[in-house]
């Protein structure tokens, strides 16, 4: 209802937002979920582009059920760091 019924400021550029929309999901769902290779690749290629703050909303433990070796070993330590 405020969108409707108010102005909004405008958009902030030095701000982005990464989603995946529903197709993607779609897409995605035999990988589903992602490897955490996947999210600490994804968070060390964001981290050369400096970045002041990172918001990331991902069911970990979802993650770690299906590859709990990845949190024991290399990419476990690479996801820390890069968070």
């Amino acid at each position: 209802y405020r969108m409707i019924s108010s102005s909004q400021p405008s958009p902030d550029p030095g701000i982005a937002l990464v989603t995946l929309d529903d197709a993607t999901v779609r897409e995605l769902d035999e990988f589903a979920p992602l490897p955490l290779e996947q999210h600490a690749r994804f968070l060390e290629a964001l981290g050369e582009l400096n970045p002041r703050a990172v918001g990331m909303l991902v069911d970990l433990g979802r993650v770690n059920q299906m590859n709990p070796e990845q949190f024991r070993g290399e990419w476990g330590e690479r996801f820390v760091t890069a968070a």
